[in-house]
């Protein structure tokens, strides 16, 4: 099992290609996949059964995910503000996202709609075809190593 760690990753997922970033959980892969990718510095392994015992504690507290990660905001609607914000930061969202503008704590609705907002985002941004994607044509996973500021002077 691996950590992203830096930049991003596609991998594939039902026949579509997820963008897997370091805010992503642990996944598993082959291991000539798992290999190459902690010899580039992209992943790190990680201590499966410390995981499992994690992703355990998660699926009891009902921690607004399914099963393969994705956002449930049915499960979602269910947490307390703390837990939501906790869950939010999973997901790339900064702490002042999700104060108002009088610096308190937005709502519990704000917030899963501003996760169900993000994760749209993410969608979307998995859907285009970068010159870092992979085709799909020969079903394999594609690594982005970029840091977004190739080019930028």
């Amino acid at each position: 099992m691996i950590k992203i760690i830096k930049g991003n990753f596609g991998r594939k997922v039902n026949g579509y290609i997820k963008v897997v970033t370091p805010n992503d959980p642990p996944f598993e892969a082959t291991k000539e996949v798992e290999d190459r990718l902690v010899k580039q510095g992209v992943a790190k392994y990680v201590d499966t059964k410390k995981e499992d015992k994690k992703q355990d504690l998660n699926k009891n507290k009902n921690f607004g995910l399914n099963e393969d990660g994705s956002f449930n905001p049915e499960t979602a609607k269910k947490l307390n503000v703390s837990e939501l914000k906790e869950l939010a930061k999973k997901f790339g969202i900064e702490d002042s996202e999700m104060l108002k503008d009088d610096g308190t704590n937005k709502t519990k609705a704000d917030i899963i709609a501003l996760i169900e907002s993000k994760v749209k985002d993410q969608d979307d941004e998995g859907e285009g075809k970068g010159e870092d994607q992979d085709d799909d044509q020969d079903g394999k996973d594609s690594i982005n190593l970029g840091d977004g500021t190739e080019g930028v002077a």
